[in-house]
């Protein structure tokens, strides 16, 4: 990328600002992302709990395909990002690292059984929100991703029914809450990086 000199004040400001709008795109493009994927496990969450110990059905994980569905909006929704920050790199690679292990995981889980998965989902869902929130520098999600941390390590101690209302907690914790969290401070003018 090529420099180039800075010949007025006005240029400077001008810089200055499309840096704040790039900031705040960020923001607002990472709050939707926690509300969506929040909201979805959540949901899938809830449902997987209902369907296997309120109802007790052999095919109590069918829920968990609504995930799909959360994995095609961020590609249909139109991010019009022309340039790209460090920042925003380095969270795009840490999240596709993140979905990457997820993936691997659930291979592995295949083969070997559910009954202990969710210590590793929840363990990867609370690192992705500490890298996040350290890398935006939004302390609610470094603290989510702790919560989570910790929840990941309880859930080792439960079995699999509670292991799920775990899940749920965990998610409230690392996703939800910081999300809107991080809506309302782009919404009041306090931007993060």
């Amino acid at each position: 990328m090529e420099e180039k000199e800075i010949s007025s004040p006005e240029e400077s400001l001008e810089i200055i600002r499309l840096m704040v709008e790039k900031a705040k795109s960020t923001v607002v493009d990472n709050s939707f992302l926690f509300l969506l994927w929040g909201w979805f496990v959540l949901v899938c969450s809830l449902g997987q709990y209902f369907l296997k110990v309120v109802y007790q059905k052999a095919y109590h994980y069918y829920p968990w395909a609504l995930l799909i569905i959360a994995l095609l909006i961020p590609l249909f929704r139109g991010r019009k990002k022309v340039t790209q920050t460090y920042v925003d790199y380095t969270i795009g690679n840490t999240w596709i690292g993140i979905l990457i292990s997820y993936v691997l995981f659930t291979a592995i889980f295949f083969r070997i059984g559910w009954e202990h998965c969710y210590p590793f989902y929840i363990f990867l869902m609370s690192l992705g929100g500490f890298l996040t929130g350290k890398f935006l520098d939004f302390n609610p999600l470094v603290v989510g991703g702790i919560g989570g941390a910790a929840l990941a390590l309880l859930t080792a101690f439960l079995d699999f029914d509670q292991d799920i209302l775990v899940c749920c907690l965990a998610i409230l914790i690392c996703y939800i809450i910081p999300g809107y969290m991080l809506r309302s401070r782009y919404k009041a003018g306090l931007h993060v990086q």
